[in-house]
């Protein structure tokens, strides 16, 4: 994989403010003295503008979704959960302290599994995995949990996720490629398994949109978010279903074809006529 290829993954699952500020300070680690201005500074600063944006646009929607889990009870699984969205057990923490033995973090895997937990729960238990330096023995556990049950879409993504988790935190340019090929294979088990899972394929879709233009990756954004559109057959029940219009606009608009992403924002005000983001995103190209 090649270096730009890592950072277009990071930004498209976790927003590439991290990795930014990672280059950044290996070029001054590694250069205390005044250098000639690098051309790759600009290309970073660009990133990072543009991964600004997108993290913003993702807070909104998790504010959203948050509000509407608050108001109907329970959380939204659009096809990869197992039901009803759930807050991290205290017992689950409990287990992922450093020095946790094999069994137990064995059991705090199939605990997340189980339970079906939301986006939020999933992000806590990954923050505590941080916190207590585990990364490597949860991403050993789900692998151990994925040789006795292979056909779980589930722990493919959470092994995704976990991957992506140490990958946001690592400085090595070995590191970061070697971790970017093991979550997209994951992220892919997941969809082999199960097509419909909405999670794996957004992720998946958005990594795509910020590869190098020369990568050629455009067209299976494309793919990926049509899908999701097909998935989600006219659906509103979920406020991130808003955001799979607005980026396959984005990608029509890219690709060439701005009709195309007209008629998609369109679809989407129909569905979401108070989204004040899609509202815009259609103003600006109708203008």
């Amino acid at each position: 994989m090649q270096k730009a290829t890592v950072v277009s993954l990071l930004c498209g699952l976790l927003g590439g403010a991290g990795l930014t500020a990672a280059l950044l300070a290996n070029r001054q680690s590694a250069d205390p003295v005044a250098a000639a201005p690098d051309p790759r500074l600009e290309t970073v600063t660009k990133l990072e503008t543009e991964v600004a944006a997108l993290r913003g646009r993702i807070e909104a929607l998790e504010k959203h979704r948050a509000a509407a889990e608050i108001a109907g009870g329970q959380g939204t699984a659009p096809s990869g959960g197992t039901g009803t969205a759930t807050s991290p057990d205290p017992a689950l923490s409990a287990k992922t302290k450093p020095g946790s033995s094999a069994e137990e973090l064995a059991a705090a895997i199939e605990q997340v599994i189980a339970a079906g937990y939301s986006q939020e729960a999933i992000a806590a238990f990954l923050e505590k995995v941080r916190k207590d330096k585990s990364q490597g023995a949860i991403q050993a556990a789900l692998r151990a949990f994925l040789e006795r049950d292979p056909r779980n879409a589930q722990a493919h993504y959470l092994l995704a996720r976990a991957y992506v988790d140490e990958l946001m935190t690592s400085k090595s340019y070995a590191d970061m490629e070697r971790l970017g090929e093991l979550c997209m294979k994951e992220y892919g088990a997941a969809l082999d398994i199960n097509p419909t899972y909405w999670e794996p394929r957004f992720e998946r879709a958005i990594s795509y949109t910020f590869y190098p233009e020369q990568l050629g990756m455009l067209p299976h954004a494309v793919r990926d978010f049509e899908t999701l559109v097909a998935q989600q057959n006219r659906s509103n029940a979920d406020p991130r279903f808003a955001e799979t219009y607005s980026n396959l606009a984005r990608v029509y608009v890219r690709t060439g074809k701005p009709e195309k992403a007209k008629a998609a924002l369109k679809d989407a005000l129909t569905l979401f006529p108070e989204n004040k983001s899609l509202q815009q995103q259609l103003a600006e190209m109708e203008e």
